[in-house]
């Protein structure tokens, strides 16, 4: 019954990583901004940052890994009532490594995405980067703000699954006391 619980507790929680990184990627990748500059129209769109664009396909490649193994959780709390593969060691290993995997590579989009979004913001006189945010406001609104914000919650709830991930892994190894008293 308790390894029922603890898949049902981590496909809530997959899911909730699977709805957070696909709001921080459907809100980057949607915000766009057009504004007429000495005649000619241009446009702010996430295509424009390569740390945006990665940010897009990061958040949403981690929201179809999360989906997946929500999926693979609640079929085994559900269907079989039992986990098959509690007992393994390298499907433990493999999870741990692409749950390990996937959080860094999205706490490094969304890092780098926030950077270039204080740039935007800020300028750096040094590179000859002007303050993009004051030709294009509500652009830098949405991605700093709901964007960011969304995008660094989804970040939290993986490394909170890639720990409940790790203790999986490591209670199949037996602890230090339990060999010397053997």
């Amino acid at each position: 019954m308790e390894q029922v619980m603890g898949m049902k507790v981590e496909g809530f929680l997959r899911v909730l990583c699977t709805v957070l990184s696909s709001a921080a990627a459907l809100i980057v990748a949607l915000d766009r901004e057009s504004k007429e500059i000495f005649f000619k129209e241009r446009k702010a769109t996430f295509k424009y940052l390569h740390s945006l664009w990665h940010l897009v396909i990061i958040c949403s490649a981690a929201a179809g890994y999360h989906l997946l193994l929500s999926c693979r959780c609640f079929v085994f709390a559900w269907a079989l009532r039992s986990n098959p593969c509690s007992g393994s060691k390298l499907f433990a290993w493999v999870s741990f490594l692409l749950d390990q995997a996937v959080t860094y590579a999205t706490f490094a989009a969304t890092s780098a995405a926030a950077q270039d979004a204080m740039i935007g913001i800020f300028a750096v006189r040094a590179l000859q980067w002007g303050k993009i945010c004051n030709t294009y406001t509500g652009f830098c609104v949405l991605l700093v703000g709901p964007g960011g914000v969304c995008a660094f919650l989804a970040t939290f709830s993986m490394a909170v699954v890639a720990s409940l991930s790790a203790y999986h892994l490591f209670r199949l190894y037996p602890s230090p006391a339990s060999r010397i008293k053997n």
